[in-house]
């Protein structure tokens, strides 16, 4: 296609937008709508998993040896938990260290733990971190099977309670974008469908002398992808004022509850470059498919 071929066609395709400016507009309000629902359910997704990496990164499993080991038979073990994969920090704590650790928490009332420090009755350890909750089970099974292991401590039924949430999110979300994805793609199919007709008089004369069907189609794609950009624009400034909006009044809040729960949440900065991705890719999808998709059933070219 030759490049003054484009350029028209291009301008052809914004001129379109123009002249049906009022369906346009309505078609840009309900994009928007949409596209806010579809960030909000990104946004909640990126936090719900943020919150969930955070507990499993604070969830620690804590591996109690056998008493009387030796040094290397704790060491060797320390490499057996290592190698059992899955374990993203692994840390030994012998039995004298928790003990202190133990006093120190007490704090004024130190004094009752003295008796303690003559026969400690605590056990040596190794406090590990998982990299993936979903198989905390299988990790803590394989690493019981150890020689030298006389007990593993482990928030199992945590784990399984935050997996579920993880795995609910996503689906719920997932299910939310690609609904309104749907609905958006039908929102273009109906303004390109009264782009066709008004200017039905114009595609059977370009028709008539022999204009090729891509010829056709092409601005009517344009005019699709315009809507949709224009759409994620407005949509992805309104999401990233209305969330900095959100984030500033609860940061600022007389409730320590509420501004804990905003010091969990992602900040805009650190996924604006995704959502931004997603909006603009999804805006020139949804311009795109639906124009393409439905124009050739209704022009008959």
């Amino acid at each position: 296609m030759k490049s003054g071929n484009f350029a028209y066609l291009v301008k052809e395709g914004a001129r379109n937008v123009w002249v049906n400016r009022l369906m346009s507009l309505a078609s840009v309000g309900v994009l928007i709508a949409c596209m806010l629902l579809m960030g909000g359910a990104m946004l909640i997704s990126y936090n719900i998993n943020e919150a969930v990496g955070y507990v499993e990164n604070q969830n620690e499993v804590v591996v109690f040896l056998d008493e009387n080991l030796t040094d290397e038979q704790m060491k060797s073990i320390g490499t057996q938990i290592e190698n059992k994969g899955n374990i993203s920090k692994s840390t030994f704590v012998s039995k004298d260290d928790a003990l202190y650790d133990m006093i120190e928490e007490m704090g004024e009332s130190q004094d009752i733990m003295d008796g303690l420090l003559t026969e400690n009755p605590l056990l040596d350890s190794y406090e590990i971190s998982v990299s993936d909750l979903s198989i905390l089970s299988d990790t803590v099974s394989k690493i019981e099977n150890i020689d030298g292991v006389y007990k593993v401590v482990s928030p199992t039924e945590a784990a399984s309670t935050l997996t579920s949430i993880r795995k609910i999110v996503n689906i719920a979300g997932s299910a939310i974008i690609i609904i309104l994805f749907v609905v958006s793609i039908v929102i273009i199919a109906n303004t390109i469908k009264i782009t066709i007709f008004n200017r039905r008089k114009e595609v059977s004369i370009m028709k008539y002398v022999g204009a090729t069907d891509w010829f056709i189609k092409f601005p009517f794609i344009i005019e699709g992808i315009i809507i949709g950009l224009l759409s994620s624009a407005i949509a992805y400034g309104m999401l990233w004022l209305g969330y900095q909006y959100l984030m500033e009044n609860l940061l600022t809040h007389n409730s320590s509850w509420l501004q804990g729960v905003a010091e969990s949440f992602v900040s805009f900065d650190q996924i604006a470059l995704s959502v931004a991705i997603g909006f603009f890719g999804s805006g020139v999808g949804i311009g795109a498919i639906g124009s393409s998709i439905f124009v050739s059933k209704y022009l008959k070219v």
